[in-house]
């Protein structure tokens, strides 16, 4: 679990070859009129990571992403 504002170069450094990464993050654009969010979900599974994890992506993905939902929703309350 991690957080920053370094933007994609410090996101880059945290993604090894033989890991699974997870992430969920936010990226806004624009002006001060008229300014833009988007929430973006990123899977990396590094080149070394093991075939048992590698096959082991999609449901695990599928759990971050409902945990990813829990979460926002609480923070909206």
């Amino acid at each position: 679990l991690g957080r920053g504002s370094g933007g994609l170069s410090a996101l880059l450094e945290h993604l090894k070859e033989d890991e699974r990464i997870y992430g969920y993050f936010k990226i806004t654009w624009g002006d001060d009129e008229a300014k833009r969010e988007k929430f973006i979900f990123l899977t990396w599974v590094g080149e070394r990571v093991p075939p048992l994890k590698k096959a082991r992506v999609s449901t695990d993905k599928a759990f971050v992403k409902q945990v990813v939902k829990v979460s926002l929703s609480l923070q909206q309350i």
